[in-house]
């Protein structure tokens, strides 16, 4: 239970720091990192995984590893 808390806080901190990062940068890509949409027509799916989490797709993202701490953890 420790390492889910502990897991949980790292990830709201990681995209409390991706909100700072769209009000403070002047780079488009980040600007739209997990707010932009690939294809407006699709818009977004809400899917499931087999392990129970809750995914959403369909909304762009940036690929800065050294700038944006939600793609830096996905990438790594």
């Amino acid at each position: 239970l420790a390492r889910q808390a502990t897991a949980k806080t790292r990830k709201a901190r990681r995209y409390a720091g991706r909100r700072t990062l769209w009000q403070i940068t002047g780079d488009r890509a980040c600007k739209g990192c997990g707010r932009d949409l690939m294809d407006p027509v699709g818009g977004v799916l809400l899917a499931q995984t087999a392990a129970g989490a809750s995914v959403v797709l369909g909304l762009m993202r940036c690929a800065r590893i050294w700038f944006c701490p939600v793609c830096s953890a996905t990438i790594r």
